[in-house]
């Protein structure tokens, strides 16, 4: 399950930004530190709605896609600097509550 979850964001999330640039080379990084990590504890559902966002985020110009790319240059920014995994308090709340409202896991 989590290698089809992995793959299906793997591939909307490189469409989104169209395999180029430095934000699909962020977004793949990221992935694969979120799925190699510590076993991600998530419900099917979660992840259903997540993939479901990052395939909506394919079409320019939305909502989902400008919440991504903003996270996505948030950690770009992160790992440019090679500073350790600290964000600002208001980032991480509001990306928590983005995630417990619409049952993601972004």
């Amino acid at each position: 399950m989590m290698r089809a979850a992995y793959r299906s964001l793997y591939r909307h999330g490189m469409r989104a930004f169209q395999y180029r640039g430095a934000e699909a080379h962020t977004y793949k990084q990221v992935l694969r530190e979120r799925f190699e990590g510590p076993r991600l504890d998530v419900s099917e559902r979660t992840l259903a709605r997540t993939i479901e966002f990052v395939k909506n985020a394919e079409k320019q110009y939305c909502l989902e896609y400008a919440i991504l790319a903003r996270i996505v240059h948030s950690e770009y920014s992160r790992l440019k600097l090679r500073r350790p995994r600290q964000l600002s308090p208001t980032y991480t709340a509001t990306i928590e509550g983005l995630n417990k409202t619409m049952d993601l896991c972004l």
